[in-house]
């Protein structure tokens, strides 16, 4: 807010903590790609990573095998 002569005098606006949000998000994450037993990557986390794998691969990358 400005008085009379536009000099900011007050401001106003809203804190929120996101805290508890942004580690639930991650804790979904996680457990998204993880096995929730022993905490190994599943099956989409490898699906990703041989996709990574392929890409580097034609991009030059170095060989792999499975």
């Amino acid at each position: 807010m400005r008085d009379s002569s536009a000099r900011l005098v007050e401001i106003e606006g809203i804190m929120i903590d996101i805290t508890e949000r942004k580690l639930a998000e991650d804790r979904i994450a996680l457990l998204a790609r993880a096995d929730v037993l022993t905490g190994l990557g599943n099956r989409a986390a490898f699906n990703d990573r041989l996709r990574q794998a392929f890409a580097a691969a034609q991009c030059g990358g170095r060989p792999f095998a499975v």
